[in-house]
């Protein structure tokens, strides 16, 4: 009766206007003081370890596409470009009927390449591979981050009359292709790029062949079946008899933030004769998919917390039942309905922001662990433990998630039985 009393002192002193703190109050009681029935305790704690645990599971999940999805963009940095210019139909676009002015004012670009791609076979010594010809200016070295990334030798393409070619480290196992260590020597390396719009047929070559000069190996650690072979754009349209003809627009953007606005102004300048993605966008089946699990799994961790809920649902009833007496002298010191029903869901809401917030703080805990320590590795991948990566607005998505559930699971139940029992 110690807390009715302090309550009720509470009740007489600050009238409606304090209701709100006084109902907050009451709760906050009850929800830490020992229940004549231990039960209620029991369901209480369980109702706070069950939503703490499904809060710390969405942290870590989403915590672990985001570091997948990090994981990706750095691998893609590597290699892809900030943005990517290319015809909306076709393979290829006449590059003196494009608008390069646009790109050179835009700001916000730092750099651009002209770029030519096609399929292609590499040839050293007895050993062939396929591999993605890309003929590229030699601006693609500050476009991408291939230059960071050289296993061997150098960014060279072209020296006076002679075109060099690099290539992925991939292609050189494939092929037992070095680098050669002494100075001025170099190995010889053949290409075979199919002749523009020729058919292939028996006794005839469709293949145009030029031997070039290794120059480098790189390592972008790319998940394509096709490896990438730099050339010279001029190498590369010679071979594929292009003529003016380019198969994209490479950017650098000063800042990745702003990709996406630079990207939506390309779009609008360009307009539908030519697509215009951002780095993201360019490996956009592993991107939709990795949002589209993202989402699903956010949903279903939300629809089990609101199975968790229910244990809230519980515990407020046997409260009620509980407190009669309580709620019996509060009405004849002239509480109302209203009060009555915001002193147990604010208890309701208590149990789903404590069990909130201490998921919060576990799961950000084993995400920080495994960030810092490595915990649990990751075998026959490009680097040795899992990846994760804390975000922000998952914090607010699942924060919401938490509200949206807990009210639902206090209100209703709490509305049903003040107006039945009182």
């Amino acid at each position: 009766m110690q807390l009715i009393s302090t309550a009720a002192l509470l009740f007489i002193i600050f009238p409606k206007t304090d209701a709100l703190n006084t109902s907050f109050f009451i709760a906050k009681r009850y929800l830490f003081s020992k229940k004549s029935t231990n039960v209620i305790n029991i369901i209480s704690g369980i109702s706070v370890v069950g939503i703490a645990v499904s809060v710390m599971s969405m942290i870590i999940i989403l915590s672990a596409i985001n570091g997948l999805e990090s994981l990706v963009d750095v691998l893609s940095s590597k290699f892809d470009a900030d943005i990517r210019i290319t015809p909306s139909e076709g393979k290829s676009f006449n590059r003196k009927e494009f608008d390069f002015g646009f790109v050179k004012n835009q700001e916000g670009i730092q750099a651009y390449s002209e770029t030519v791609e096609e399929l292609c076979i590499v040839k050293y010594g007895d050993r062939f591979v396929h591999a993605m010809l890309k003929g590229v200016e030699p601006s693609f070295f500050e476009v991408s981050n291939v230059g960071f990334h050289l296993e061997d030798g150098d960014t060279v393409l072209k020296e006076d009359e002679f075109y060099f070619c690099m290539v992925d480290v991939s292609i050189a196992a494939g092929l037992e292709l070095y680098v050669n260590s002494r100075p001025g020597e170099y190995e010889s390396v053949t290409l075979f790029a199919p002749i523009r719009n020729k058919k292939i047929k028996i006794n005839n070559d469709p293949f145009n062949r030029q031997t070039t000069l290794l120059s480098g190996v790189f390592n972008v650690d790319s998940d394509d079946e096709l490896k990438p072979v730099l050339v010279h754009r001029d190498l590369a349209a010679a071979m594929l008899e292009y003529g003016d003809d380019i198969s994209a627009v490479e950017i650098k953007v000063s800042d990745p933030a702003q990709a996406n606005r630079i990207k939506n102004q390309l779009q609008e300048h360009y307009g539908s004769d030519f697509k215009v993605k951002t780095r993201y966008e360019q490996n956009e089946l592993l991107y939709k998919v990795s949002q589209s699990e993202k989402y699903f799994i956010l949903a279903m961790l939300s629809f089990v917390l609101l199975l968790t809920g229910f244990n809230i649902l519980a515990s407020l009833t046997m409260l009620v039942m509980d407190k009669k007496n309580d709620i019996a002298v509060l009405k004849s010191m002239g509480a109302d309905k209203r009060f009555i029903r915001s002193v147990f869901f604010g208890e309701g809401m208590m149990i789903n922001f404590f069990g909130a917030f201490s998921g919060m703080i576990l799961g950000s805990v084993i995400v920080l662990t495994q960030y810092y320590f490595h915990v649990v590795p990751l075998e026959g991948a490009v680097i040795d433990h899992y990846p994760v990566q804390l975000n922000a607005m998952d914090f607010i998505w699942i924060f919401g998630i938490v509200v949206l559930v807990g009210a639902s699971c206090s209100y209703f139940p709490v509305r049903y039985l003040v107006k039945k029992h009182f």
